[in-house]
């Protein structure tokens, strides 16, 4: 069978998959500031050895550099997006080498703005290059072998700032507490974790269906987190010195939306909640809408199909569930694109030595080689 053959050629680069992400990640990438130019080389220098391949390069800002790939079959047919940062490396060259198998075209973005928002990344691609319009996205995200996620929730970001009048802590009658107002908008602010909203029963099942694998992964608590908005504030600033009442105060919070959640539903709790409130304003700083793709899409299916052949039964089954993080692939499904994430365990995740499993990235590659040869097979 054609996936086995796959498989098994996969695994005779096992060493040169290594390699390439070995040299990737030794290749500084950090956002900020952002500079993506040496890393992108090293990319391209890798993308050149697949067979046929055709490369393109974007400089969307200084420093910001991203790639598109293409590999054509040679006959009509789907377009399937292979979209990662560029520390990943989706493989295809397993593909290249075997056109005769499949049909349609694939297409690799390495993007250089996913941290920072993906305006100048896949954004930017998805809008400018033709090609990374495609029938589906596969993207290589944090997550796990066993777990194709399909949707993730939505962003909101706000800063709350208050203002008091300053004086001195003997003489609080002379003054108003800028923190006292603030405590008191984050308290209002917060209790949009208690709004009622609806989820579609096929996001709120699917849910259900992978707790008992996807939270043996990702934690206890994850299915409840993906389905409630949660509130968390990040940054708090104000004052200068206990014996002063502080005239000015703000904090930066994170709001993460569930499905059946719009940004309107947000901006409207808070226009309801701290408009009224003496001395408060609000600013939202980034945006984005929940998004997901029905889990009977073709993509999802055949990248289900695929975890279940490379991970195999060991007392966990493969599933589909939704993402608490973000990605890229927000962006693709806003324009209509079905997508998925499936990528390798993060341990110690933003930590010093964050690392992930040699042998997860072994089946990663897999999946994805797998999962595109079921999309688009003839």
């Amino acid at each position: 069978m054609a996936e086995a053959y796959l498989t098994q050629q996969l695994s005779l680069q096992s060493a040169a998959l290594v390699e390439a992400t070995q040299r990737l990640v030794q290749t500084p990438s950090p956002n900020p500031p952002g500079d993506t130019a040496a890393v992108a080389r090293v990319a391209k220098e890798l993308l050149s050895g697949i067979k046929n391949v055709e490369i393109s390069e974007y400089e969307t800002g200084p420093g910001i550099v991203n790639l598109v790939a293409r590999v054509t079959s040679g006959t009509l047919g789907k377009r399937l997006v292979f979209n990662g940062h560029l520390d990943t490396y989706p493989v295809s060259g397993v593909l290249a080498e075997n056109c005769d198998l499949w049909s349609g075209e694939l297409v690799i973005t390495l993007a250089g703005d996913e941290e920072s928002g993906g305006v100048l990344g896949s954004g930017w691609l998805l809008n400018n290059v033709d090609i990374v319009r495609g029938d589906a996205v596969v993207n290589a995200d944090v997550g796990s072998p066993r777990v194709v996620r399909f949707g993730e929730k939505g962003t909101f970001w706000v800063e709350i700032t208050a203002e008091g009048v300053a004086g001195h802590s003997a003489h609080v009658h002379n003054g108003v507490n800028a923190i006292d107002r603030l405590r008191g908008a984050l308290d209002a602010a917060q209790s949009i974790e208690r709004i009622p909203f609806e989820s579609p029963r096929e996001v709120t099942e699917a849910i259900e269906n992978a707790k008992h694998v996807s939270e043996a992964i990702s934690g206890d608590g994850e299915s409840r987190t993906l389905q409630t908005i949660t509130f968390n504030v990040g940054v708090i600033q104000g004052g200068v010195s206990p014996n002063l009442i502080p005239s000015k105060a703000s904090a930066k919070c994170d709001l993460r939306l569930p499905v059946g959640v719009s940004i309107a539903d947000v901006e409207a709790h808070l226009r309801e909640q701290l408009d009224p409130m003496e001395g408060i304003s609000w600013t939202p700083l980034q945006r984005y809408e929940p998004t997901w793709t029905s889990p009977s899409e073709r993509i999802v299916q055949s990248a289900l199909k695929a975890s279940k052949e490379v991970v195999g039964p060991t007392g966990l089954d493969s599933v589909v569930n939704m993402r608490v993080g973000g990605s890229d692939t927000r962006i693709f499904r806003l324009a209509g694109i079905p997508s998925v994430v499936i990528g390798c365990t993060p341990f110690g995740m933003g930590a010093e030595d964050e690392y992930v499993l040699v042998k997860e990235l072994e089946q990663v590659a897999k999946i994805q080689a797998l999962t595109a040869y079921d999309f688009l097979r003839k």
